[in-house]
């Protein structure tokens, strides 16, 4: 009879279970929209917007993402708290990482009891590295802005059309976004984390493009700040021809009647074409290292709506941006980066041969030759089978505690960070790895700061080092104001690997820099000083500027200030515009990359100097002998080489600009462990923009090469092309189009010269056609012996500010045709 009613009682509980699970669900629906319309990439962040409703009993709990119902397409548990009363609805942001072969993951909303109340799959889709993702913030119909057209020969873009809401309060989580756009829409409903998102992200080179029109008040409310020009009317023109003939279209000149917004060009603000009565048309100024452009005029109304000149406007806009640094792409090598964290300067993970030489010795000589002779001294040597088993028991006992307390009960970080600045933004961008060895095997809960984005390091192909299969399983990530890793084991001498990144108050170092051209010849100097108003000691310092770099022999103390002047060598070749290298990794990525010349990017040789002599091979970082000082070096170039991804690892993307690098010993994010006491091991390098004012010179001048971005508007070979090291197959083709930097465009070009294997001494006659604006149409040229073409009158063959188009045809050349470089120079006024 008990056995019935246990049996009985068993039931009635899992039933009761049952039925509140199943009421439970019932009550609570998800609605889910993660990524870009479902796009991502490898390793960039993924913001998940949901929206939850509950019409049953209030409810406590967590929305999840985790591998184990997601059929392992995120590394990590991603979830974050909330609270459902009854008949409450409300909206909030999930982040997530996800693998490249990830196609769809599941949202769970689960109670505090364990009950999983409700399910939402959502469908992903990765893209390459390469890809470009634009997102359109409109209201007006989803064929009114099309970017579909903008992107590097070879790639993809993928266009997302968000509402307000759709945007994060993050900039972290928009940082896979390289154009957003606002149109017709009312930008005044933005919250102020959102307006605070959107300012950082184009500070850290995101491409923000507003419009205007009848709806020029909505549109620019909530977004005044940031525009170039502070529009306060609007009026009406007869015609946008301006903007035709700026873009070089060919067809409809859009002569019909427009409305479009006027007002007051904010500092900074440049126009790019006006109408025929001088109203500015499109607009433009950079904030920190990204770009803002405003289209006085909507592209939803008359002339522009279906005009066929519009997508060669946003692809104009997108390729005449400054080009960006190296180190702006995130992580492009996570071995290099699992290498730098596992080096622990001055750190020995094992302890001392001689003390342990002394241990065996003294345990051997106990239990042989000493428990016999005193067994014997005494007539009791069959005690022998008593005392030995004593001594083992004993020596076991003193082992395990000797080296308990060998390894101490402090856990070791290693931090490595780069924070970066610019002199027009007021916060800084911080990216901070952290590796913890545990002493022991145990559980700890890490977090950084607030608005600290974190999740753990990807797995490497590094499994014979110590941060190879450190984390058990994987990681709950927990997220509120702090993201926090909660209860991850770690193995005894093993290190788990974290990834952190936030946007922070920018350090108080900063420096003035004037750019002189020589009108006689055209050399260009930067002259100016660098100011450190913060409580830290600079150490390792250096300038960069575009293809060239100063040491700064001392360490800058608090309150120095220090002066230099370089002369910019005038040589080289053009950056890769942002649409021809971007960021983030992808598993297919290594494959595409262009061809390498060296094992080191040159900003990785500038920032480090001659403390890269010796350490230049895989071979010499794997040895973690020698002194601290070494090791140090070693883990910050590993850390370099991970973070810092050029094109051919020599086009630095500097532009007109100059950064002073200098190294600390003070992590820019606080850490905290739960599960022990810590001990850091930190090194940051503090990147700099400085400020650059140019004087235009006002004779004659030449735009040389390296003032010139590049990207490819089309290719039909399977490789990739860039302006170094083309090499074709027959019936390969390629366009190049070469855009001068923003501060480098001549308002007048009077010659235009292009130089094909400039750097070799053998002369050759090769055809290429240059794109004629005029007549739309390719015309055949050729390179004299000197391998270059000089185009007096080249007003055919500049579009819009002042790009040129070149077309490479390898069956014009003949057989398997190889460039080493190609590149171009402009000549003219700046008045």
């Amino acid at each position: 009879m008990y056995k019935r009613f246990a049996c009985l009682f068993i039931i009635f509980v899992l039933a009761t279970g049952f039925v509140q699970a199943q009421s439970a669900s019932a009550s609570v629906s998800l609605s889910v929209e993660a990524g870009f319309d479902g796009t991502f990439r490898e390793n960039d962040w993924i913001p998940i917007y949901i929206h939850v409703s509950n019409a049953g009993e209030g409810l406590e709990g967590r929305l999840v993402v985790r591998p184990e119902t997601s059929a392992s397409s995120v590394r990590d548990s991603y979830s974050v708290p909330i609270s459902l009363p009854t008949g409450a609805q409300k909206s909030l942001f999930l982040y997530i990482t996800a693998e490249s072969f990830a196609t769809e993951i599941r949202v769970e909303m689960i109670t505090n009891d364990g009950v999983v109340a409700a399910v939402e799959p959502a469908r992903l889709r990765s893209i390459q590295s390469r890809d470009q993702i634009h997102v359109v913030v409109t209201q007006s119909s989803s064929g009114a802005l099309d970017l579909s057209s903008v992107h590097d020969g070879g790639y993809n873009a993928f266009q997302s059309n968000w509402h307000i809401e759709n945007i994060p309060d993050r900039e972290i989580a928009l940082e896979a976004v390289n154009t957003l756009v606002f149109s017709d829409v009312d930008s005044g409903t933005l919250s102020a984390g959102q307006k605070q998102a959107i300012t950082d992200w184009v500070a850290q080179g995101g491409h923000l493009l507003v419009t205007g029109g009848v709806d020029w008040q909505s549109t620019a409310n909530g977004l005044v700040d940031l525009l170039p020009m502070k529009p306060d009317n609007s009026r009406t023109l007869d015609n946008l021809t301006g903007l035709a003939k700026w873009v070089r279209f060919g067809g409809d000149q859009l002569t019909q009647q427009t409305v479009v917004a006027t007002g007051t060009l904010q500092s900074g603000g440049r126009v790019l074409t006006s109408a025929n009565d001088g109203t500015p048309l499109l607009i433009r100024r950079t904030l920190g290292s990204g770009t803002v452009d405003y289209l006085t005029a909507t592209p939803s109304a008359l002339p522009l709506r279906g005009w066929g000149g519009l997508g060669d406007v946003w692809l104009a806009l997108a390729s005449s941006v400054n080009p960006k640094p190296g180190w702006s792409n995130g992580v492009a090598d996570w071995d290099s980066i699992t290498n730098a964290i596992n080096i622990l300067p001055g750190v020995n993970l094992l302890p001392d041969v001689l003390p342990l030489i002394g241990f065996l010795i003294l345990y051997i000589a106990l239990i042989g030759p000493l428990n016999y002779l005193v067994l014997n001294r005494i007539n009791r040597r069959e005690w022998a089978w008593v005392t030995i088993p004593i001594f083992i028991a004993v020596f076991s006992a003193l082992a395990w505690t000797f080296g308990f307390n060998l390894r101490g009960t402090e856990v070791t970080l290693s931090r490595i960070s780069i924070v970066q600045s610019w002199p027009d933004a007021d916060r800084a961008n911080v990216q901070q790895v952290v590796g913890l060895l545990s002493p022991r095997r145990t559980q700890y809960s890490l977090s950084n700061g607030a608005d600290t984005f974190l999740h753990t390091v990807p797995r490497t192909n590094n499994q014979g080092t110590l941060l190879g299969g450190n984390i058990i399983s994987s990681t709950n990530i927990e997220q509120s104001d702090v993201f926090k890793a909660v209860d991850f084991p770690v193995d005894a001498s093993f290190i788990a690997g974290f990834d952190g990144e936030a946007t922070i108050d920018k350090p108080k170092i900063s420096g003035q820099v004037s750019l002189l051209t020589d009108s006689d010849n055209g050399q260009q100097t930067m002259r100016g000083s660098v100011r450190n108003d913060s409580d830290q000691t600079l150490s390792n310092a250096a300038v960069l500027v575009r293809g060239q770099s100063i040491r700064i022999d001392k360490p800058i103390a608090p309150g120095d200030v220090v002066p230099f002047e370089i002369t910019l060598p005038g040589e080289g070749l053009p950056s890769a515009s942002p649409l021809a290298y971007t960021s983030g990794e992808n598993g297919a990525y290594s494959s595409r990359s262009y061809t390498y010349y060296n094992d080191t990017s040159k900003s990785v040789t500038d920032i480090m100097g001659s403390q890269l002599n010796g350490t230049n091979t895989y071979y010499q970082f794997r040895n973690l002998d020698g002194n601290v000082e070494q090791q140090e070096v070693y883990r910050r170039t590993l850390f370099l080489m991970g973070l810092i991804d050029e094109p051919y690892k020599q086009l630095t993307g500097r532009g007109n600009h100059a950064y002073l690098v200098a190294w600390t010993n003070k992590a820019p994010i606080d850490t905290t462990i739960e599960g022990g006491t810590i001990k850091t091991l930190d090194s940051t390098l503090m990147l700099i923009q400085l400020d650059v004012q140019a004087t235009l010179p006002t004779g004659s001048t030449v735009i040389t090469a390296d003032q010139f971005t590049w990207f490819a508007q089309s290719r039909t070979s399977l490789a990739d092309v860039g302006p170094i090291d083309i090499a074709f197959s027959p019936g390969d083709a390629a366009v190049l189009r070469f855009t001068p930097l923003p501060d480098a465009v001549l308002k007048q070009v009077n010659e235009l010269r292009v130089y094909v294997d400039r750097g070799q001494s053998t002369n050759r006659n090769i055809t290429l056609q240059l794109w004629n604006w005029d007549t739309a149409k390719w015309d055949d040229q050729q390179t004299s012996g000197s391998n270059q073409l000089v185009i007096s009158n080249p007003a055919s063959y500049i579009g819009p500010e002042n790009a040129v188009q070149i077309q490479i045809n390898a069956d014009d050349i003949g057989g398997y045709p190889h460039l080493s470089d190609l590149s171009i120079e402009q000549m003219g006024l700046f008045e």
